[in-house]
């Protein structure tokens, strides 16, 4: 039972009316320490709270102003979180005592995201004003601005080592830049709509770009070179929220609005097989690999938090061999029972048992997720975050469940 691995942190029951209805106060951006001992949740109530994971207990309250939704970030060394306000002021703050202790100024519009780079001595943070901006820790220094966009920038991503970024504008262009150069590595052009979810691979090398133009582009940032296009065609009006490399670099997982995960083969543009799962006409809105790779970790609204069981990876022969890009999938794995074949496709008792073997049914970790759910990971897998309903977030013992 996924009760028995469950612990519920309640925040201050405070609800705040607006335009999108009611909000409960955990829901607007969550952080895991690297240590795993520390998380950290920002509110709709515009208050910080920090927990003791061994505990539970709720062991700091801060007041920084009104955040940038989603945008918190915790350093590598578990000290310090950053935060950032709508009108583009980052604070640092000292996770023992509370204290603010550096204010960087710069950005004139809000900042969408923040991420500790180059060995953690220097804070990226990227806004609406059309900046990217390194900072210095230690002096407080912005020390470089990379370049602008023609319009504001509303998605970051960064890459495991911490060396490379890609940065996504309201005016469809994706850039990607070398941190350690501090300088454009390349820019990505071919979507027709606004970006809506951008990845790179743990070394930077590749990117994935998904837009509401309904494709999803994977490209080589080093040779600058578009190396798939891929449109779910079979399904109409599918926008996807979210994407994720394997470790191994063989397959992308890429979710969204269909409540399904798909899956394709970086090395032949084809799509293997499909997730379903969750509810019918589910937004997913984030996804997690847990380390190893065996694990896909998916998030729903208004839904459920499903691990699905990746093991067996060396029948993705069998399925890229016979899928091709372009047409439906070839399986749909649901829920908790066997996969179902889709038209009559499944040539053989025994690829259909291949197929079984390779995607096992999904676990249901958490229910009654909120509308929109955040979702936050510790470096080791053993801790996830998910923002469920009533204003808290729980944290799930992810080995204990699985």
């Amino acid at each position: 039972d996924w009760r028995k691995h469950l612990t519920v942190l309640y925040p201050e029951p405070v609800i705040k009316k607006g335009p999108l209805g009611k909000r409960g106060c955990a829901g607007k951006g969550l952080a895991l320490s690297p240590n795993c001992r520390l998380a950290v949740s920002s509110s709709y109530d515009n208050t910080l709270h920090v927990w003791d994971l061994q505990t539970g207990s709720l062991k700091l309250t801060l007041q920084p102003g009104i955040l940038s939704e989603g945008v918190l970030a915790v350093s590598p060394d578990s000290c310090q979180v950053a935060t950032a306000t709508v009108a583009g002021v980052i604070q640092l703050w000292d996770l023992a005592s509370g204290s603010c202790t550096k204010t960087l100024t710069g950005h004139t519009w809000g900042v969408v995201g923040l991420h500790y780079v180059l060995g953690g001595k220097h804070l990226l943070s990227a806004s609406m004003d059309k900046q990217l901006r390194l900072w210095d820790l230690e002096s407080g220094d912005c020390t470089c601005v990379l370049g602008e966009h023609g319009r504001g920038i509303h998605k970051v991503a960064v890459s495991t080592d911490g060396l490379v970024a890609a940065s996504a504008a309201f005016d469809e262009a994706v850039a990607v830049w070398s941190l350690v150069d501090q300088a454009k590595r390349c820019s990505l052009y071919g979507h027709s709509n606004v970006v809506s979810a951008l990845e790179l691979s743990a070394d930077g090398r590749l990117a994935a770009v998904a837009s509401n133009d309904s494709s999803l582009r994977v490209w080589d940032t080093v040779l600058e070179q578009c190396l798939h296009v891929l449109s779910p065609n079979w399904s109409s009006g599918l926008h996807m929220h979210a994407l994720a490399f394997s470790h191994d670099m063989r397959h992308l997982y890429s979710a969204g609005s269909k409540s399904s995960v798909h899956i394709w083969s970086l090395e032949s543009g084809a799509r293997m097989a499909v997730l379903a799962g969750h509810r019918d006409n589910a937004h997913i809105w984030s996804m997690a690999l847990l380390p190893g790779g065996q694990y896909l970790l998916s998030s729903a609204d208004n839904a459920a938090l499903r691990a699905w069981d990746l093991r067996n990876p060396t029948i993705s022969a069998v399925l890229s061999s016979t899928v091709q890009p372009g047409s439906p999938p070839r399986y749909i794995f649901a829920g908790k029972h066997a996969p179902r074949v889709e038209g009559g496709a499944c040539s053989s008792g025994d690829e259909l048992q291949a197929a079984a073997g390779f995607m096992a049914c999904s676990r249901v970790l958490c229910k009654k997720l909120q509308e929109r759910p955040v979702l936050a990971m510790s470096q080791g897998g053993r801790y996830v975050l998910c923002t469920i309903a009533g204003g808290s977030f729980c944290v799930v013992d992810v080995p204990l469940c699985l």
